[in-house]
């Protein structure tokens, strides 16, 4: 069964669309939403049910107006345009019914657009389908653009007619086909061929399909206090956290499973929610809620994974990673088994565990973890330059100074980084280097 659509289109084209779903037997619902111009398409947007992920329009115009107005949008939208084969078509059924036309007297806008000429485009010198070379072009039109061309695009047609300058005119804009035929324009429509209809469906369908799947991919997120006293404190800390937990759930409107764990808590619950919660994987709301709430640090891994024992086992992980910091922390580990280690609403520094051998290589020589190799290099790529102090990496990375500055001699040591700059102090201390690390030579190794 294929998840529901919402088709976006004019009263002109329902009959087809209607037909055209019967003639590819599609087995999910769709409702159609018609519009009458361009500007009614956001407020039809909003009238779509939450339920429905999934947009057809009858166009890339629709489609660009509601990417336009809601850039926030998650749902999948897909326009059904005009491809070769039902243009090719049309060209043919008007030569067929007008065997003495010259081509040059045919304006068709949908070529217009592209600014694509007529003999070209039959004769094949175009290396993509047309569908995809207009869509290209609508994007780069503005909102004010989309919604006029309605408007342009009928004047142009009535401007060539009446000045004698076509016999025949073909356009793409259902909404403007009334106003062309009671005009008395000898007008056809360009349909799409339901080859592409159906396509365009199936795709927008398989989409759909894959972000739920993608949204519900089992998560798991561990919550454990930073610091361990005896055990009557860490009882007490266990319930505080608890019901801090449970707040924060109420407070952003989520549903997870809370149960207790060694000395903290498990929240098990999906993708989606942790996507929520993290905003995006940028930063950790969840972490900034607890430091308002309560009166110590907490070390926070969260784990998405193809399945439950997974996610559980990435929480793990990135609560292990997450417990090396000075202070509070936060980090993520997905289902490719990357290391997100930064979730303070910074630029977020993710990690491949997949070892590569030039890092195995590089950590031999300087006796550095694997690990830290890549954070230090994930860290000095954000950097202008590649430069970058100790200050700076243990401000980035959660560590002490005194870590930092080894990490820096070592990599300074293997010739993967060098002094570029002393900066005074603001003390009378030693002065401040800054190093540049070298990042792009990590692959020669």
């Amino acid at each position: 069964m294929q998840p529901e659509l919402a088709i976006i289109a004019t009263d002109f084209l329902k009959d087809f669309v209607n037909d055209s779903m019967k003639e590819i037997n599609w087995d999910g619902k769709y409702t159609i939403y018609s519009y009458n111009t361009f500007k009614d398409i956001p407020e039809i947007y909003k009238s779509i049910p939450e339920r429905v992920q999934g947009i057809v329009t009858s166009g890339s115009f629709p489609a660009q107006v509601i990417n336009h107005s809601f850039p926030e949008s998650e749902k999948i939208i897909r326009p059904f345009n005009n491809d070769d084969a039902g243009l090719y078509k049309l060209f043919l059924q008007i030569l067929y019914h007008n065997r003495n036309i010259e081509m040059n007297r045919i304006y068709a806008d949908l070529l217009d657009i592209g600014k694509i000429n007529i003999y070209e485009y039959l004769l094949g010198k175009r290396k993509s389908d047309i569908s995809i070379f207009i869509a290209n072009e609508i994007e780069k039109m503005s909102l004010d653009q989309l919604l006029n061309a309605e408007e342009e695009y009928a004047r142009k047609h009535l401007e060539l007619w009446k000045n004698g300058e076509i016999d025949v005119s073909i356009t793409r804009f259902s909404s403007i086909m009334h106003q062309l035929q009671d005009s008395n324009l000898p007008i056809y429509f360009a349909y799409p061929s339901l080859s592409y209809v159906e396509y365009v469906c199936l795709a927008t369908a398989q989409e759909v399909t894959i972000k739920n799947l993608r949204e519900n991919q089992p998560s798991a997120i561990l919550v454990n206090p930073a610091i361990e006293k005896d055990a009557e404190d860490m009882e007490k800390r266990q319930k505080a956290l608890l019901r801090a937990v449970n707040r924060f759930s109420n407070v952003m409107q989520i549903d997870y499973l809370v149960q207790k764990e060694y000395l903290g808590c498990e929240i098990l619950t999906n993708r989606k929610t942790v996507e929520t919660i993290t905003d995006g994987f940028s930063i950790c709301k969840l972490q900034a809620f607890l430091k308002s709430k309560l009166d110590f640090d907490v070390h926070i891994g969260y784990g998405i994974g193809a399945t439950l024992y997974q996610a559980r086992i990435n929480a793990v992980d990135a609560n292990r990673e997450a417990s090396l910091s000075l202070s509070s922390s936060s980090c993520l580990i997905n289902e490719k088994d990357e290391l997100i280690f930064s979730l303070k609403g910074l630029q977020p520094f993710v990690i491949s565990r997949n070892i590569s051998e030039p890092v195995k290589k590089l950590s031999k020589i300087s006796g550095l973890s694997t690990l830290t190799i890549q954070k230090v290099f994930s860290v000095a790529k954000t950097m202008e330059g590649h430069k970058i102090t100790s200050e700076e990496m243990s401000h980035k990375l959660a560590i002490t100074q005194r870590s930092a500055n080894r990490f820096l001699s070592s990599l300074k040591n293997c010739g993967l980084a060098e002094v570029v700059e002393q900066r005074q102090s603001t003390t009378k201390g030693r002065p401040i280097l800054v190093y540049k690390i070298f990042v792009d030579k990590l692959d020669s190794l």
